[in-house]
């Protein structure tokens, strides 16, 4: 009972049918009642999800960009939360992942609807740019020498 109770209190924090940019999610007002923590974990999470539609999925056989950004995600979630199973965590961020994917997954789908020849949408672009900051930040690489 008590990790039932553990994976919905983790549950994704957000889910909406209406995809915005990470940017515009961090100046709304769900953003201004999260934690430092709860922002980092979600921008990792959402950036692992558009790391995996972006290459088409994951591939088990090669450690990917969506990959270090799940890992990171989890090494954050188990820092901060350490009296709370490694499991139940790892299961957790697996879902969200998968939830964040789902929706880029049907707004791309949506997207290329109209505009067959674009593979990425605005927002995904600015997604992407968003994330590969994050990942420099994280990884120290600034691409500056």
């Amino acid at each position: 009972m008590k990790k039932l109770i553990t994976l919905v209190l983790l549950s994704p924090v957000i889910v909406s049918s209406e995809l915005s940019t990470i940017d515009e999610f961090f100046s709304s007002e769900k953003a201004n009642a999260m934690s430092s923590h709860e922002l980092t974990i979600y921008s990792l999470e959402k950036c692992s999800a558009l790391s995996f539609i972006s290459i088409g999925g994951d591939n088990p056989d090669v450690h990917d960009l969506g990959d270090y950004f799940l890992e990171t995600s989890l090494v954050y979630k188990i820092e901060e939360e350490s009296e709370i199973n490694e499991e139940v965590h790892q299961e957790n961020t697996l879902q969200t992942i998968q939830v964040y994917f789902k929706e880029y997954e049907a707004h791309i789908n949506e997207y290329l609807k109209t505009e067959p020849d674009e593979p990425f949408s605005e927002l995904m672009r600015e997604d992407l740019k968003f994330c590969m900051y994050v990942y420099e930040v994280i990884s120290g690489e600034t691409g500056e020498d």
